[in-house]
């Protein structure tokens, strides 16, 4: 097994916590911006204790952490325990990895790594709110930080109300986010399907296909649309959003779905059945996927 970083890539198990510590080693300070300036993207997980992927990479990341404390100049407030825990977790076996033997100790080393990462908090509004040696970033980054606060704020907020089903105050405030970020495709992705939910699928369309625009592969937004064409008779513009989705991610299971009730009228969701489990033949580690294949079995009739 080897015993280096280079397992970790963007978009990894992993990466989010490694990165940080990396340069809270090389003597960085590590700030945890409190504002909702820079909006996330909302997908569903595609890794948890119960692939090998996320085990595999946790023990790489834990070893990697004692390679790299090792050569450090300093550390992190808290790194004692974390470090520690890195020692232990790096002498798994393969065999505990393969079985799961160690997800216990996995999961209890993201919850040593989050404090550190997030332990000391800023609130983003302006260039002047900076420490004086950050303000040397281009003054467009600035820009519109204001209207991405204020954005920032209002969806959040929508998204509290609509759960307290407090639907007009959400309706106001997902309108005034749209207002504020117009070309930011989380605020868009989330005004769009407020609006699916409510039923409005002509105007939540119109936002989800903006969002695609701005994220074209993004399988959960291509998914998000292709569901909302779908309500509104446009069935070959739906498959085709499904088709994309599954270029984008082969490893989704909403998208095999989705495709196969898309297909059911012309009777050919047989055809979504065979490739997911062409594809789970050839991925075991396919994140939930016989858990999808099961939905999709369930949903559909047999072909007759």
């Amino acid at each position: 097994m080897a015993k280096s970083t280079l397992p970790f890539s963007m978009g990894l198990p992993w990466w989010d916590y490694w990165c940080p510590l990396h340069l809270a080693l090389h003597g960085y300070e590590l700030r945890n911006v409190t504002h909702p300036a820079v909006l996330h993207l909302a997908h569903e997980s595609r890794t948890n204790a119960h692939t090998a992927t996320w085990r595999w990479l946790a023990v790489e990341f834990a070893r990697s952490m004692v390679l790299e404390s090792d050569r450090a100049a300093s550390a992190p407030a808290g790194w004692e325990k974390l470090i520690a825990h890195c020692h232990v977790l790096g002498e798994a076996t393969e065999a505990e990895i393969n079985i799961g033997a160690r997800d216990e100790e996995i999961i209890r080393l993201s919850e040593l790594c989050v404090p550190i990462i997030g332990g000391t908090s800023i609130r983003l509004g302006d260039a002047s709110s900076l420490p004086a040696r950050d303000t040397s970033m281009p003054k467009a980054f600035f820009a519109d930080i204001p209207n991405r606060i204020t954005a920032g704020r209002a969806l959040h907020q929508a998204l509290w109300e609509e759960n307290q089903n407090r639907l007009d105050a959400a309706h106001t405030l997902y309108r005034v986010a749209l207002e504020n970020a117009p070309q930011d495709p989380g605020v868009l992705s989330n005004c769009g399907n407020f609006l699916f939910r409510r039923g409005d699928m002509d105007r939540a369309a119109i936002l989800l296909g903006k969002a695609v625009e701005l994220a074209p592969d993004s399988a959960w937004l291509l998914n998000c649309l292709g569901s909302a064409l779908g309500q509104l008779g446009r069935d070959d513009e739906a498959i085709a959003c499904f088709e994309r989705a599954l270029a984008a991610d082969p490893l989704d299971g909403a998208s095999y779905y989705n495709l196969a009730v898309a297909l059911q009228p012309a009777r050919r969701h047989g055809e979504i059945v065979r490739r997911l489990e062409a594809k789970l033949r050839d991925t075991p580690d396919f994140p939930n996927g016989l858990i999808w294949l099961g939905r999709i079995r369930e949903a559909m009739p047999a072909e007759g």
